[in-house]
């Protein structure tokens, strides 16, 4: 048992050593000095210690609702104000859509190419949040149906603005639905709408040393292809086109210290990637 030294900081002149031992809160600081002391620690080293061994975690603050509540605001405002108005609200300076002439200025589009519905299901986000991927299912005004991503950034008013989007109409086109029409007792007959289920991610935080390094190898004969990562690093997307039309998203993300794939989606001969 170590012996504690004369000046140990219990010690007090006047009223005894165990006076000041069992006085109020002093009872916790000393023996937590008595530890130290008789472990050879002094307690700066012991502070220092502590903050090697135990570094405080990053906190994330992406939250994938966001990115929903944006992506279902864009096709209501479609719908009720126009492609202009919606564009102008909901889409980043320079938003592009990716179709098989190529990338194409999101306002250059007609009103009727632009998705009338939007039900997202997959939502993936950086840990800061200033990137984001949804992807989902999409209905134009004519009818037509199917899957589409779009690339979402946070403005300096903490909104969310798409600026790209690649989507693929399904081929063939499903049945339609029967109207009450078609339906032999509508009065009787009770339909069951599908409950979409919606899933999040949010990249891990991390500091950028310890991010390591992602090295992406495009399938087939790429004509042209650009990524993007976020601010903080723990989120990156690259679309990728050929000479035929097609083109494809791919999007990774910082989970357990390694890039795992989050999507990978195409048009064309990549649309069998998803």
């Amino acid at each position: 048992m170590a012996l504690l030294p004369f000046d140990f900081p219990c010690r007090r002149e006047q009223g005894g050593f165990m006076a000041n031992f069992f006085s109020g809160r002093s009872v916790l600081a000393c023996l937590g000095a008595a530890a130290m002391l008789a472990a050879g620690v002094s307690p700066a080293e012991a502070q220092s210690r502590r903050s090697r061994e135990a570094p405080r975690p990053l906190p994330s603050v992406g939250e994938p609702g966001l990115v929903v509540a944006a992506d279902i605001a864009f096709a209501k405002s479609v719908r009720e104000d126009g492609a202009s108005a919606a564009l102008g609200e909901h889409a980043a300076t320079g938003a592009v859509v990716h179709t098989p002439f190529g990338r194409i200025p999101a306002a250059e589009l007609a009103a009727g190419e632009l998705a009338h519905e939007l039900s997202p299901n997959s939502v993936w986000t950086s840990c800061d949040g200033s990137l984001a991927v949804s992807f989902g299912r999409y209905s134009l005004d004519d009818g037509t149906v199917g899957n589409y991503a779009s690339v979402w950034e946070l403005d300096d008013g903490r909104d969310y603005k798409w600026s790209y989007r690649l989507a693929a109409a399904d081929d063939p086109q499903p049945v339609k639905p029967p109207s009450d029409g078609d339906i032999a007792d509508p009065d009787n007959t009770i339909v069951v709408p599908s409950l979409d289920v919606i899933q999040g991610q949010v990249a891990d935080c991390a500091r950028f040393s310890d991010i390591p390094d992602l090295r992406i190898a495009m399938m087939g004969n790429s004509i042209s292809d650009a990524g993007e990562a976020s601010r903080d690093g723990t989120l990156y997307w690259r679309w990728s086109a050929s000479s035929d039309g097609s083109a494809r998203l791919r999007v990774f993300i910082l989970r357990g210290g390694e890039w795992e794939s989050a999507l990978d989606f195409g048009t064309g001969r990549w649309s069998d990637v998803r």
